[in-house]
């Protein structure tokens, strides 16, 4: 059987069609929720770009981004609160700020968040700062910070009336359907001599060995999966030269644009393959972990400790035919309330009362894991637990 196909949506970088089918990610979602709950992870023929090939449209991820994402917790990513994040703000931000220039640049950060790097970049003396997001709490939390800030996307961004020396876009163009709009949109607010910066993860070391959750960066929010190749085509399209490329420990890849040098390029052949081979191992390795981690919770009572996308894909797996589904909690209200998998998701302290002896608390969300922890021990449920795959124990008083 043929796993070639005429894709849904066009390649992010090249604009055909036609892709090979590296894998297919089903999720289990909750009521109301705008993405859909199935797409396949491809590789384009022509170009080798990888990408999901989702049938949501640009509507559907605004209103997942502006009702459903994390991303305006106090302490989510970008907010620069926890250690990990805060240290790679940190180093992000001493690599630009050598590179702006001026103290008095007109920066603007598209994808802000709860603004974790306009804070950071004030602190080094930047004065002229705003920022753009989806989220209305987000934007809301900014104007606080005493930074100009407007609620919006790539399709909705301030007049072309505003301009600016320094445009920054970090974690923004992997969850981006069209990724060529979004670069039109950002060549409409560059000032003159104006520079971009956009930074993505970087799919070339999805498979370093280090990242211990499968499917880790694949997931329904990363829909574009760049390389350094990939990226420079895309940009070259847009008439930008890459000058710098910022690579750091965290898997990321930046790169510093200037207008002017770019053309339409195509990879040679040992690029077009080569992100293909790194998405299909990175794949077969998630498979074996998740093939692990379903050996330990068949056949048990299990309760689940967050409700994100996760979740989501982790209960599309065959493993539930034979595993019990006792809860699903979460700290989120706006999850609370909803059916996800035939279970309403409660608060922690409704869902983890009167739960048989032998339940097993599975946490999934990675980046509160240790404060879920902390917080599960404060219950003093009793009950054994694990993070994902990584099992740390908190064993019965």
């Amino acid at each position: 059987m043929s796993t070639e196909k005429t894709a849904l949506r066009p390649c992010p970088v090249c604009g055909k069609r036609q892709a090979e089918i590296l894998t297919t990610m089903r999720y289990a979602v909750p009521e109301g929720f705008p993405l859909p709950a199935e797409s396949d992870i491809v590789s384009c023929l022509d170009c080798g770009m990888a990408y999901a090939d989702t049938s949501g449209t640009q509507a559907d991820y605004d209103r997942y981004y502006t009702n459903f994402a994390a991303y305006e917790t106090p302490d989510g990513t970008g907010s620069g609160v926890k250690e990990d994040d805060a240290r790679r703000l940190e180093e992000s931000v001493n690599w630009l700020a050598a590179r702006i220039g001026a103290k008095d640049a007109r920066i603007i950060d598209i994808g802000c968040a709860q603004g974790g790097l306009l804070k950071a970049l004030a602190r080094r003396g930047f004065s002229s700062l705003s920022g753009i997001d989806p989220s209305a709490c987000c934007v809301e939390q900014i104007k606080t910070l005493g930074f100009s800030a407007w609620q919006g996307h790539f399709d909705n961004l301030p007049s072309e009336s505003e301009k600016y020396d320094f445009i920054i876009s970090t974690q923004v163009l992997e969850h981006v359907l069209d990724t060529h709009g979004a670069f039109c949109a950002l060549r409409k607010l560059l000032a003159p001599g104006g520079k971009i910066y956009v930074e993505v993860p970087n799919a070339a070391r999805y498979h370093n060995g280090k990242d211990t959750l499968p499917f880790q960066e694949i997931n329904q929010e990363h829909i574009n999966h760049f390389d350094i190749t990939h990226m420079e085509i895309l940009c070259a399209s847009h008439g930008f030269t890459v000058t710098d490329v910022y690579k750091n420990q965290y898997n990321v890849l930046g790169v510093l644009l200037t207008c002017g040098g770019g053309t339409s390029s195509s990879c040679c052949q040992k690029d077009k393959t080569r992100l293909k081979q790194i998405l299909s191992t990175y794949i077969l390795e998630s498979q074996q972990r998740m093939y692990e981690f379903s050996e330990k919770i068949r056949g048990k009572s299990v309760a689940l400790w967050g409700a994100g996308a996760r979740t989501q894909w982790l209960l599309a797996a065959p493993v539930w035919n034979e595993t019990k589904i006792e809860a699903i909690v979460d700290r989120d209200p706006r999850k609370q309330g909803k059916r996800l998998a035939g279970c309403v998701i409660q608060s922690p302290e409704a869902g983890l009362r009167h739960l048989p002896d032998d339940t097993l608390i599975v946490i999934t969300p990675l980046l509160y894991a240790e404060e879920i922890k902390n917080d599960l021990a404060g219950l003093k449920t009793g009950y054994p637990s694990f993070v994902w795959i990584d099992e740390v124990r908190i064993g019965k008083p």
